[in-house]
């Protein structure tokens, strides 16, 4: 019995199809509460229609990226387990952004945030190109490196650039940034270098996440719906309007993740992972919920310093000892505990449950 209650649980750690229940129930009974609290903010229903034709298109795509060769090149020196996943399509992410796109765009009817919205829709386009370029890059060069980091740098810089010119033209009208307790920190004209920043570190952070089945794309649904939490309890209608921009994009991402979760049928790509860091950031950016959105969004920060510190640690004991020592066994952080033995349905899970914890923390001082 011992046995045998062990092989049950160490099946329900690996099995992707549970995990991703279990995501959607926790995600829809999150909608259900607050349409129930807001009646007619029809979250429900967008995140249920949104999840739907997202899943059902990629469904369809899926053997037209296989006739088009469109298959995932492994990084080299990665995990040997990943080798495996060398034919899975990829770019999969183009059609569950616009999908998401589109049902937000056409589901919004506030007139109040329809120049946010298409602050938000310019932007995600722009970081979808520059993403799909880079896919494409790497396709065609059958290497796991797409665009040099100084042109990607570059391209997304411009990017930002254009979110921010738009701000600063038509929306932005003030140089504050909410922290806990309704406390406003004014920083001047320091604004715009930090959006800039921020917009720069989600994106990359996102991009870095995308490294295990289901692992951005579970965190990033995780996030997006602490977000739809912040903006309704918020109460404001223009931000329950935004709320249900989000629902869109989550449900989108939902019903992708029904294809990418272990073992994924579909990747994202770089065009996918982008979008979807730049999405969540430039509507905390618009919606001055960066505070709760830094904390929800822990998992890819993680991600992100692993890389710091493994670069850093890595070159100064080099420059001090003549030779290099590792902080990690890889990096992003993920794969430190892949190499040391943990499945990859574990972490991701693990990861998974880990950003929902921050979700529940973040919102702790709106309840």
């Amino acid at each position: 019995m011992i046995a045998i209650g062990k092989q049950l649980r160490q099946h329900l750690w690996i099995n992707g199809r549970l995990h991703l229940a279990i995501l959607t129930a926790s995600v829809s009974a999150i909608s259900i509460l607050l349409d129930l609290r807001h009646p007619g903010s029809l979250l429900t229903i967008i995140l249920a229609t949104s999840a739907i034709a997202s899943s059902s298109l990629c469904n369809l795509v899926i053997p037209l990226l296989r006739i088009l060769k469109m298959e995932q090149i492994i990084r080299k020196d990665g995990p040997i387990g990943h080798y495996g996943k060398k034919h899975t399509p990829t770019m999969g992410g183009i059609i569950t952004t616009l999908i998401g796109l589109l049902i937000g765009t056409l589901g919004n009817n506030s007139n109040g945030h329809k120049g946010h919205l298409l602050a938000i829709v310019i932007t995600a386009l722009i970081y979808l190109g520059i993403g799909s370029l880079d896919d494409w890059e790497s396709l065609t060069n059958n290497t796991n490196i797409g665009l040099t980091a100084k042109r990607k740098l570059a391209l997304l810089s411009l990017g930002a650039m254009v979110f921010i010119s738009i701000l600063g033209q038509w929306l932005w009208t003030h140089d504050k940034i909410g922290l806990p307790s309704n406390y406003n920190l004014s920083i001047g004209v320091l604004l715009w270098p930090f959006i800039l920043f921020v917009l720069l570190a989600e994106s990359n952070s996102a991009n870095l996440t995308d490294g295990l089945d289901g692992l951005l794309a579970g965190c990033g649904t995780i996030i997006l719906s602490g977000l739809i939490v912040q903006l309704v309890l918020c109460g404001t209608t223009n931000n329950i309007s935004m709320a249900s921009f989000c629902a869109s994009i989550t449900g989108s991402w939902l019903g992708f993740l029904s294809l990418n979760r272990y073992p994924a049928r579909v990747f994202m790509g770089d065009a996918g992972s982008l979008t979807l860091g730049v999405l969540i950031i430039t509507v905390g950016i618009l919606t001055n919920t960066l505070w709760p959105l830094f904390l929800t969004s822990g998992v890819l920060l993680m991600e992100s310093v692993s890389v710091i510190m493994q670069v850093s640690t890595f070159s100064i004991i080099k420059r001090q000892k003549q030779g290099g020592k590792r902080l990690f066994r890889m990096t992003p952080l993920h794969h430190h505990f892949e190499l040391g033995g943990t499945d990859e349905a574990k972490i991701v899970f693990a990861f998974w449950v880990t950003s929902f914890c921050l979700l529940l923390i973040s919102v702790v001082p709106l309840t």
